[in-house]
């Protein structure tokens, strides 16, 4: 089992000699220089201490606290094998690229009926949480009635440092400070930007005045949450990438931090295909860790990747080389990434074939590294790594880069899968995005007859504790493409590769208008970019209504209170979700109903017991892995179906083993409370594993 993330490795063996843009791809910074760093995100083992990774010479920026913590930091590049060799340490990741996920909303929502009837819900109390690449604070719609900004902290990563600062890195500024600002009292040192990426068209700005805008700018087209306050994170630019993985989980942890007990909900239109899309890859750790705290609720984006034959998957047979092909288009300078998960109880072996070469590389099998030049100068780095991110699944990472070669070569690759031994079956592949560059050219993708539509929904939007949202049409865009009231067509998919059904709903997200960075305006962008914080403004109304909710709580409320009309009537599916949001019985439906409150769990031998506030039936959820459980990688369970509120299952049947548990309560009508001991879990011994510990 490799811990370092074979990305890491890549850029290991070229001791940072690589071309720019693909070491900036991988994380690397200062690449001019004798000792180049890399950005990186840690997963440790439970309860383990960053302090040994400080030795190691990390410079740590953020822990997250959690059944797995997760520390982000940069280490130069020199030292990354001496982290591999901490005990602590399960997974070293690289730092990725997070891409953008690019009136009439609010009605068809049916928000519009909440804000404008008595007492009138506008999310007063909660706050939204923004992670992207600016806001425009001096927008009419993040100010109150007065003019005064409802900005509650701005942080800008890449600021320059201010002495005595309380953020890692880049400038802070409160809300006193902004209200200087907009007052003309402040100095231009103290001056925030106000969206600065050009290239996004105030992505942010306009994210942002979705979910919470006010509406003075044109008095017609306002947010979702108009009352909540803000907290907003200008992602830090490196004058390339649009954003990374490791600065993501930073402004999260931030913003978690100054909500401080408010209820916020954390929008994040943003995405890679890096990862097994179910949940395991470190960023989705860190996430998962912040969203399991009560009144915090992450709402991500399912991506716009659709259309560019991102995935593909099927099954393998025994003595059989399966043939995967991949387009590469002219003049690609990017270096392409192919991971190919599978489980770890099938034997396969990989290799790739250049266009027109009469012969692939050798295959390389379990635990392989290797590197193959190319008769065109290009390189291909095969690494394939056993019980991957700690699944039990294998992971093949292939890197393509262009070597000596200007461009990487143009045509069709194939990607062949050598089934040596076969047991389950399935396998699926996802090509990096392309995020530098005109995207048409530099993004590599699967041939038609290859591409698999299924599993696109974009990364972490398949951590189990994040709310996924599609997008539906509500305004048709010019030019056309998808009809009135139908799926957008390039709305990510599920399901996840344990099968979990994604995205969870949908939103609108084409042609949605709202506040314009650099004006006093609104205007109009498309994509589930603008779907994801018509959710998140949503989950702000509802949290302002009903404290304590979790993510699997929060969930639910959505779930079951969306729209199955119209298209959407084939909901729940892997395409429209559970259906389309309908914020007003949402909001409804938060001050009903009765989540079962779990307490007294208790194990006494091969029995769990619990105790409930009203009569359910109940559950427990078993593996014999913690963090198998903890992704939700196909769990058993055993079933109390009798309603009450003392509950009692004995494991005593189960093959001799140590079994971590996770609690169900349902109540009557279905609604259910999960507990899985804070993450740790509850441990139930069988047999002679129970013998043993009970001799100790």
């Amino acid at each position: 089992m490799a811990k370092l993330d074979p990305r890491l490795r890549f850029l290991h063996r070229s001791g940072g000699k690589l071309a720019r843009e693909t070491a900036r791809r991988f994380g690397a910074r200062n690449i001019e220089h004798p000792n180049p760093t890399v950005e990186v995100l840690v997963r440790l083992a439970p309860g383990a201490d960053p302090q040994a990774l400080k030795k190691a010479g990390m410079r740590v920026r953020a822990r997250i606290a959690g059944p797995y913590p997760v520390v982000s930091g940069e280490v130069p590049l020199a030292v990354l094998p001496d982290l591999e060799k901490i005990a602590d340490v399960h997974r070293v990741e690289a730092s990725r690229e997070l891409g953008p996920e690019l009136d009439r909303c609010v009605p068809d929502v049916r928000a519009d009926l909440i804000h404008e009837t008595p007492p009138g819900i506008r999310g007063g109390g909660t706050l939204i949480g923004i992670a992207d690449l600016g806001i425009d604070y001096r927008h009419p719609d993040f100010r109150d009635a007065s003019g005064r900004t409802r900005i509650r902290f701005l942080w800008d990563q890449g600021g320059v440092e201010a002495a005595g600062g309380s953020v890692p890195y880049g400038r802070e500024y409160s809300r006193d400070e902004i209200n200087a600002v907009l007052s003309g009292a402040a100095a231009p040192a103290d001056t925030p930007p106000a969206d600065p990426d050009p290239k996004e068209a105030g992505h942010g700005t306009r994210v942002s005045g979705i979910a919470a805008g006010g509406g003075f700018a044109s008095g017609t087209h306002i947010g979702l949450a108009p009352d909540a306050e803000l907290v907003a994170v200008i992602l830090k630019l490196d004058g390339v990438t649009p954003g990374r993985s490791d600065r993501v989980v930073e402004a999260f942890d931030y913003i978690v931090g100054k909500a401080n007990g408010t209820p916020v909900a954390i929008n994040l239109s943003r995405g890679m295909n890096g990862g097994g899309h179910a949940g395991e890859t470190v960023v989705e750790t860190a996430i998962d860790n912040l969203a399991r705290r009560p009144d915090v609720a992450i709402i991500k984006s399912a991506g716009n990747e659709q259309p560019w034959r991102i995935h593909a998957g099927g099954t393998l047979t025994a003595g059989r080389i399966q043939e995967v092909g991949f387009e590469v288009s002219s003049k690609d300078v990017l270096a392409d990434v192919i991971e190919i998960w599978f489980d770890d109880r099938d034997h396969v072996g990989i290799a790739i074939k250049p266009p027109g070469a009469s012969k692939p590389t050798a295959f390389v099998g379990r635990e392989g590294k290797e590197v193959f030049d190319t008769a065109a100068g290009n390189s291909i780095s095969i690494d394939v790594d056993v019980d991957a991110e700690r699944t039990g699944d294998t992971a093949a990472t292939i890197i393509l880069s262009r070597g000596t070669a200007p461009f990487i070569q143009p045509g069709t690759w194939q990607l062949l899968l050598k089934s040596v031994r076969i047991q389950v079956g399935r396998y699926d592949a996802w090509i990096e995005r392309a995020l530098v560059g005109d995207r048409k050219v530099e993004q590599t993708r699967f041939t038609e007859s290859a591409n698999d539509p299924a599993s696109t929904v974009t990364i972490p939007g398949t951590a189990r504790n994040v709310i996924t949202v599609g997008s539906y049409v509500t305004r048709v865009a010019d030019p056309p493409g998808a009809a009135l009231g139908a799926l957008s067509d390039f709305s990510g998919r599920g399901p996840t590769r344990y099968g979990r059904i994604e995205p969870d709903l949908v939103a609108p997200g084409e042609v949605i208008e709202a506040a314009q960075a650099g004006s006093d305006t609104v205007s109009g962008g498309t994509g589930t970019s603008f779907a994801a914080p018509v959710v998140a403004g949503a989950a702000a109304l509802i949290m302002s209504q009903r404290r304590g909710l979790r993510s699997h709580q929060l969930r639910q409320i959505l779930v079951r209170a969306a729209r199955r009309d119209g298209a959407a009537i084939r909901a729940p599916d892997n395409a429209w979700g559970h259906g389309k949001i309908d914020v007003e019985a949402a909001v409804e439906l938060a001050r009903t109903v009765s989540f079962p409150v779990i307490s007294g769990v208790k194990v006494d031998g091969t029995t769990i017991s619990w105790q409930t506030d009203i009569e359910t039936t109940g559950a427990v959820r078993y593996l014999q892995d913690p963090r198998h459980l903890l992704l939700g990688k196909h769990p058993q369970s055993a079933a109390d179906l009798r309603l009450g509120k003392r509950h009692k299952i004995d494991l005593g049947r189960l093959a001799a083993g140590t079994y971590f548990c996770e609690v169900v309560a349902f109540s009557a009508d279905n609604f259910y409370t999960e507990d899985d001991n804070a993450g740790r879990c509850y441990q139930v011994r069988t047999g002679k594993a129970r013998t043993k510990a009970r001799k100790r």
